[in-house]
């Protein structure tokens, strides 16, 4: 049986989550949107095994590694290791690095296929790949949108209807042509742009603990905002404990996999009366006007990081049927929001 789980929360009179219904799928850019973290929760040492948690700034936030190892001191140094690969892979992916193998690629917009990494390869494959099933909802070509609403959000000047146009010009997946043979991206247009913080992050969450379990810390997990990877549980428990930062998500316990959050419940502007989220349909130029949050479980950060994007944007329909045809096995709990990001309305309830 396909395997989701869907509801939306009351308001504050009744304060608890009201379950409009339960499918659990049998599949489950960022587009400039930082989803809404998960809480830290942490665990408990067990005979043999130290916990060592280590945070360092990437990737423009927080990542944290934690793992169980013998030596704490050992397990500190890997963790070091770990963090060094984490910043090679930001050159590679960022958006924001002026010298990262990403931006650089965007430079050469207009001018022909470039060779690029095998890393950089992978992620936009998967990217094209998103935007292609999901008709151009996550698009990793959307960066001229994106860039355009958060310099509103920053403003508070609503863009003109001719500078959305001329983004819009510019976004299209069918405009970034991938080579595999040749291992080679094209940007076909001058003044395109690539944003993959709808992916990238879960690719690196994958990278991360597959390093750690080279290193022979299995027991181990990556968390970088709304993106976390797990490797082996905690000893003697079934997963490691999660509590999703939304009133009336359960508690997870999770193992040998990874979880997404993503959700327009804090990034918004107000121009001329009118809310503005921060996730961007490249099909029209225009935020979304549904506020919902998506929470995704599935076998790979890669995965996990752009369907919980998808789900905050496609109808609930279509999500649920692109996941069950293309990743089957991971599962997802959406909630839709209404209001100020702190509160809550009541919706009429629908079935699947």
């Amino acid at each position: 049986m396909p395997n989701v789980a869907f509801f939306r929360p009351d308001d504050a009179r009744g304060g608890a989550v009201r379950w409009i219904a339960c499918l659990w799928f049998a599949g489950c850019v960022f587009l400039g949107c930082w989803p809404a973290s998960p809480q830290r929760v942490s665990a408990e040492a067990a005979p043999g095994l130290a916990l060592v948690q280590v945070t360092q700034s990437h990737m423009g936030l927080p990542v944290t590694l934690r793992v169980y190892a013998e030596d704490p001191e050992a397990g500190r140094r890997a963790c070091g290791v770990v963090f060094a690969r984490v910043a090679e892979l930001n050159q590679v992916f960022s958006s924001y690095e002026p010298e990262s193998e990403l931006s650089r690629l965007v430079r050469r917009a207009g001018q022909g296929p470039v060779p690029v990494s095998d890393e950089l390869f992978a992620v936009l494959r998967a990217a094209h790949d998103l935007a292609e099933r999901s008709a151009g909802l996550l698009d990793p070509t959307a960066a001229p949108l994106v860039r355009l609403w958060r310099d509103a959000r920053r403003s508070g000047r609503r863009p003109t209807a001719s500078q959305i146009e001329a983004a819009r010009a510019l976004v299209g997946y069918d405009l970034l042509v991938l080579n595999a043979e040749h291992r080679t991206a094209e940007l076909a247009k001058p003044g395109m742009g690539l944003d993959l913080g709808a992916i990238a992050k879960g690719h690196v969450g994958d990278r991360a603990l597959a390093a750690l379990r080279e290193a022979g810390l299995p027991r181990a997990m990556f968390e970088a905002g709304g993106d976390m990877v797990f490797g082996d549980a905690p000893p003697g428990e079934a997963g490691w404990p999660v509590r999703p930062d939304l009133a009336g998500w359960p508690q997870l316990r999770l193992a040998n996999t990874a979880l997404a959050v993503s959700g327009d419940t804090e990034q918004s502007v107000v121009i001329g009366g009118r809310r503005y989220g921060h996730v961007v349909d490249p099909r029209t130029g225009e935020p979304i006007p549904t506020r919902r949050a998506c929470l995704v479980t599935a076998a790979t950060g890669l995965v996990a990081d752009p369907l919980a994007t998808l789900g905050t944007l496609m109808p609930e329909d279509a999500f649920h049927a692109l996941t069950v045809t293309h990743h089957p096995g991971a599962t997802a709990r959406l909630a839709v929001l209404g209001g100020e990001p702190s509160t809550s309305t009541p919706h009429r309830e629908t079935t699947p």
